[in-house]
């Protein structure tokens, strides 16, 4: 089994919550490619025994500093 172990720092400034919603977009979508075995490798991913071929989805332990509020759309995504 595999592992994917993927980290973030998203935008700090409360004005932006549009760039905030982009760039967990875009970390999600790569989290899905790797899961899809359509990227071996990313900046993105610290991968365990990404070698191994695998016919279900790995799991994901997604963390970071999100720098968001409760109320903010990217919290609530």
């Amino acid at each position: 089994v595999s592992l994917c172990v993927a980290n973030t720092h998203i935008f700090w400034n409360p004005v932006f919550d549009y760039l905030k919603f982009r760039q967990a977009q875009h970390v999600l979508k790569k989290i899905e490619q790797f899961n899809t075995n359509k990227v071996i490798h990313s900046g993105f991913f610290f991968i365990i025994d990404f070698y191994q071929k695998k016919k279900q989805k790995n799991p994901v332990i997604l963390c970071g500093d999100f720098n968001s509020e409760p109320t903010s759309a990217l919290y609530q995504y």
